[in-house]
């Protein structure tokens, strides 16, 4: 631990917590640069090209996947709402599931309206799933969202809310 002078006071500054702070804004940073491509594949073509979006789906799950435990939702040993607490953790993962709801919702989109195999290249079956992928992600994002609604204090302060 080591101290950080500011003025006349003098506060703890916790360079773990730091490290672990710019590892998660490290992550929120590479997640929306996958997003950026993701907005420029997956949008400005007519037609919905399945294997990037399988390619891409696989990337962001790689990247969840290799996060270190500490900075996964759910972990054991977490009272409810410890989770919530640390908003750069709660951001990680909001950004993580709009994302994934980004790369998959043209594709859900299309298959709703009923416009079909002529929307994509790929088959049905590549199709559901990634629609249901935005689904899932979705009903994800509204149950963290009602988790940080249950602890109002955190809600109000929380800018992914604003």
């Amino acid at each position: 631990m080591g101290y950080l002078l500011t003025g006349t006071q003098e506060r703890s500054f916790d360079v773990q917590n730091s490290s672990r702070r710019n590892s998660l804004q490290t992550e929120i940073v590479n997640i929306g640069l996958l997003a950026s491509r993701i907005l420029k594949s997956v949008f400005a073509p007519p037609v919905i090209d399945l294997e990037f979006v399988c390619d891409h789906m696989a990337k962001l799950k790689l990247r969840y996947d290799n996060l270190p435990e500490t900075m996964k939702l759910g972990r054991s040993g977490l009272a409810p709402g410890d989770n919530l607490a640390d908003t750069s953790l709660f951001t990680l993962h909001m950004v993580y599931l709009g994302t994934v709801i980004l790369l998959t919702r043209r594709v859900l989109v299309e298959l709703a309206s009923g416009a079909g195999g002529a929307s994509f290249e790929g088959s049905t079956g590549e199709a559901l799933s990634l629609a249901k992928t935005c689904l899932s992600a979705g009903r994800q994002t509204s149950e963290l969202l009602g988790d940080l609604y249950s602890h109002k204090d955190l809600f109000k302060n929380c800018w992914v809310t604003m």
